[in-house]
């Protein structure tokens, strides 16, 4: 990118560094509670180890974005290009649950046939 990058005024850092702070807390809660699941895998609760881990890739995900609108506020001169590496991270962390939502409706598009099927026998 070009040398004369646009830099944010002290109010919007103030609003960029809010944002991080909260996204990594967030990010923190998600890692911790993938961990739980992924505990209770190993005392025979299977069914919590995709649980788990999509809780450990969000977090993880939300983390690296906080990570990026963080070095916003700290540092200058490449304020658009953190921001984009910001964005890019948020579209990752999107695109996992938009893709996980369209996986649900099929399962339960699909589970509602197999049941009236089922029960119309």
């Amino acid at each position: 990118m070009s040398d004369n990058q646009y830099e944010f005024s002290p109010e919007q850092n103030s609003i960029l560094l809010d944002l991080a702070n909260k996204m990594k807390y967030v990010a923190y809660f998600e890692l911790a509670l993938g961990v739980v699941y992924l505990i209770t895998v190993a005392s025979g609760m299977f069914q919590n180890l995709g649980s788990g881990l999509v809780q450990i890739v969000l977090g993880y995900l939300t983390l690296n974005a906080s990570k990026f609108f963080l070095q916003i506020v700290q540092t200058e001169g490449n304020d658009i290009s953190h921001l984009m590496s910001a964005m890019l991270e948020l579209k990752k962390l999107y695109a996992i649950q938009f893709w996980m939502n369209v996986a649900l409706i099929v399962i339960v598009v699909v589970g509602a046939i197999v049941g009236v099927a089922y029960l119309a026998k």
